[in-house]
């Protein structure tokens, strides 16, 4: 098999190829874990991400920059169990193997594929093993901690962060630190974010906490709680914890704090990281001494974060976490530890490639509104939110900061797809009522054509007006069952959501409405064809024509109607159609997209026309509205998603 012929088969792998990207996602769902808890959407946006990885691999040799790291860190893969990962890993390298035999010509042209893919795929899995090994490392965890305490401006954040990495790591239920200053000892970080126990901020008599000045030997020490002692250890008591390890903090011979395991564990194997960490934590707790005014003014801010009743963010100009509020950790489930981490990697798989339009387009505004986004949280359940981001600037004009509000919207969404599914009722129903009618009324029909044609010429004109009346009823009626079978199937067409110009849909409008246009004489003008929509071309074109087809019916002689693409907001655009014809009236517009529906006019038509739009504008997670003045005329926009 000659390296053409291998680079072709390889050429396969990728987020290009539907069918394996469907395959790929069965196949993570039988690994269990968060694989089975997602959805279908989610499944086929990791398997994109990842066979795009792979992809990129094959093509430079080599993995993207944080490639393993994606795997790792940020939610739903920090709380995966890691025989989990494996599994996943070798049920996806055979399905990889299964599908390289099927499109090979022979067996050695699907080993020589394989002996590409598999150093690529085996060294990706030991990184990421090596990593998650890593986070429970004395080095590694000293290294992230690090990181969380250099990065949080606000030193409770930071602690938080710290004790929430910590507790991980050393597998604990609870870890905390606690500082010593001026007689006093305040819990200044906390894993659990002071839910059950002391709170955060907690300060007590210095004279209650002999067991701090006891541990003077950098060792691990074991404390037993038995509802007495001081208010921080009746409040652990309480909470139902009933010992805790504890390690004192000193910088320049002068104790400044302890950090406190909460809970049963096992000491052996504890010491040597936490020994490792003393010295960092300690330091830390010195420069926050020194550091109060800025301290206070950080604090005021996160205060501020708190008080709001939306998810608040504040990003830096990469998109990287430096701060987030009480209602954000609570509803991603993420206390502190995500300060660092792009927010990318809280992005739900199947919004990631809409996520980079976005913050495209957020680092080119100054302030954007009112954007769609869904995050992914620590439990792997997908959470739908609106977004504003708004960027900070210092005395220079130079941006500091990215503040982005987020608030949830799934129920929206829930009951959008709940009006889909009545939809569909509606049009199953439409579909078998139509369906049945079409026999008896074709045959009505034909008979009363008959009728009328044998008629003689002498006959009573009552009687021929009379078959004539009858013929244009079994007429009209045949245009209804018509007009609900269009509707019925205002959503099928090929099945398929592909990227769609304006310009083909327009091509169909004028070639099946031109006899419409000589009639009424009508102009149509295009705008400008640089939007593209994802959806399903016939069924697009079915919804414009109707539109535009609605234009030319009420819109009187010589109508002018206007029609084009504008981005409205990433990964959604408008699509519309203006007339200046004789308007709808106000009590008309909230009825016009019902079935049978036809407002105060009497021109001809079955009703059906716009329900068939606002049923394909659903259909592809959109909607349709009208603004109209009487004697003016109309402006129709459908919200579309773009590729």
């Amino acid at each position: 098999m000659s390296a053409s012929e291998t680079r072709e088969l390889l050429a396969n792998i990728g987020p290009h190829n539907p069918e394996l990207v469907r395959r790929w996602g069965e196949t993570l769902r039988q690994a269990g874990g968060f694989y089975a808890e997602l959805d279908p959407e989610g499944l086929q946006a990791i398997a994109r991400n990842t066979l795009s990885t792979l992809a990129y691999a094959l093509e430079h040799g080599e993995l993207p920059a944080l490639a393993e790291r994606r795997y790792v860190d940020p939610p739903p893969y920090r709380h995966q169990l890691l025989h989990e990962f494996v599994l996943a890993g070798l049920l996806v390298d055979r399905l990889l193997r299964d599908y390289l035999v099927e499109r090979a010509p022979t067996q050695q042209a699907a080993a020589e594929a394989m002996a590409v893919v598999d150093p690529i795929l085996a060294g990706a899995m030991v990184k990421v093993v090596q990593l998650r090994q890593q986070q429970v490392s004395a080095s590694q965890l000293v290294g992230d901690v690090g990181k969380l305490l250099g990065r949080g401006r606000n030193p409770v954040r930071a602690f938080a962060a710290a004790c929430e990495r910590m507790a991980v790591s050393l597998q604990v239920e609870r870890c905390m630190v606690l500082a010593v200053d001026e007689g006093m000892v305040v819990v200044e970080g906390d894993s659990r974010g002071g839910d059950g126990g002391p709170p955060v901020g907690h300060a007590e008599d210095r004279e209650h906490f002999g067991w701090i000045d006891e541990a003077a030997d950098d060792r691990l020490h074991l404390h037993d709680l038995d509802g007495g002692g001081s208010v921080f250890e009746k409040a652990l008591h309480a909470a139902g914890y009933r010992r805790f390890s504890h390690r004192s903090l000193v910088t320049q011979g002068r104790l400044v704090g302890a950090v406190v395991l909460v809970g049963e564990m096992p000491l052996t194997g504890q010491d040597e990281r936490v020994e490792t960490l003393a010295p960092l934590l300690a330091a830390q707790l010195g420069y926050v001494r020194q550091t109060g005014a800025l301290e206070q003014a950080d604090a005021a801010i996160d205060d501020l974060f708190d008080a709001s009743p939306n998810m608040m963010v504040e990003l830096d100009r990469l998109g990287r976490i430096l701060r987030t509020n009480e209602r954000f950790r609570r509803e991603i489930g993420m206390p502190g530890d995500v300060v660092g981490m792009p927010l990318m990697w809280l992005v739900h798989p199947a919004w990631a490639e809409r996520y980079r339009g976005l913050w495209e387009r957020i680092q080119a505004e100054d302030r954007l509104h009112e954007a769609r986004v869904d995050l992914i949280a620590a439990d792997s359940r997908r959470r739908a939110l609106a977004l504003e981001a708004h960027w900070i600037r210092n005395d220079a004009g130079d941006r500091t900061g990215c503040l982005v509000a987020l608030w949830n919207v799934t129920d929206q969404v829930a009951q959008a797809e709940e009006d889909r599914a009545r939809i569909d009722e509606l049009s199953a129903f439409a579909h078998h009522v139509a369906h049945d009618l079409q026999a008896p009324l074709r045959t009505i029909a034909g008979f009363t054509a008959m009728i009328a044609d044998e008629l003689p010429d002498d006959i009573d004109p009552e009687l021929r007006e009379a078959a004539e009346r009858s013929q244009d009823a079994a007429e009209r009626a045949g245009d209804l069952v018509q007009g609900l079978l269009r509707f019925a199937h205002g959503t099928r067409g090929e099945g398929h959501s592909r990227s769609v110009s304006l310009s083909a849909l327009v091509e169909d409008v004028r070639a099946k409405l031109a006899a419409d246009f000589e009639a009424s004489g009508g102009e149509l003008q295009v705008g400008p064809d640089e939007t593209r929509l994802l959806g399903d071309e016939v069924t697009l074109s079915t919804m414009l024509v109707n539109l535009v087809g609605n234009a030319l019916r009420h819109g009187g002689r010589g109508v002018r109607i206007e029609l084009g693409v504008r981005l409205a907001e990433p990964g959604w655009a408008t699509l519309y159609v203006d007339d200046d014809g004789p308007g709808i009236p106000a009590d008309d517009r909230g009825r016009i997209f019902e079935a049978f529906e036809r407002g105060a006019h009497q021109t001809p038509g079955t009703g059906l026309g716009l329900a068939i739009v606002r049923r394909i504008a659903r259909a592809h997670g959109g909607d349709v509205s009208v603004e109209s003045t009487v004697g003016r005329g109309s402006a129709f926009s459908v919200r579309l998603p773009t590729p």
